[in-house]
């Protein structure tokens, strides 16, 4: 009898305990989720524009736009604001940063890209480099040079001031 009052009890309290802990407030660092009202804030010296929602401490979004680096935006914040939805350097591919320009070769010679599709010339394995350890231009020289002057420069994996000079970056009322 006092064995099944204590579970009893112990139930209530357990769900109790869960109940006072799950969050009912619809706010976080982003701010109320309800609220509609945002504002930016453009940082020149470290070359940023951040939206935030009406009473959030941390933005919703920052666009990232220094003289010397490709331009992304990281964070975005999902709309309820209980996750971000990029990421910035993730382990498995490092070149990433969160939402970036997407066209990542430009300015080749088109030209040179045969009629009948870029996949079978550009991804065809006899063209592939070799095996790490091995000269990457070792199975074709001529046709890797020939991509390289197809594609144009590579601007996805060049991050660099090599590639990339600011040109302007503002904020329009």
């Amino acid at each position: 009898m006092i064995k099944a009052e204590i579970n009893k009890y112990l139930w209530i309290y357990v769900l109790l305990g869960f109940l006072f802990s799950c969050d009912k407030s619809r706010e976080s660092v982003y701010g109320r989720i309800e609220e509609n009202s945002l504002y930016i804030l453009e940082d020149k010296e470290l070359g940023t524009i951040e939206i935030y929602r009406k009473g959030g401490k941390s933005p919703i979004l920052t666009q990232h736009a220094q003289p010397n680096h490709r331009p992304y935006i990281h964070p975005i914040v999902a709309p309820d604001g209980k996750g971000v939805l990029t990421e910035f350097s993730p382990s498995h591919h490092r070149h990433q940063t969160g939402l970036y320009w997407g066209f990542t070769r430009i300015n080749g010679d088109n030209e040179l890209v045969p009629e009948d599709s870029l996949n079978s010339w550009f991804y065809n394995r006899d063209f592939l480099p070799g095996k790490k350890g091995q000269n990457r231009l070792a199975r074709s020289p001529e046709k890797i040079d020939r991509i390289k002057k197809a594609v144009g420069r590579d601007y996805f994996h060049n991050v660099g001031d090599q590639y990339w000079q600011l040109d302007s970056a503002s904020v329009l009322k």
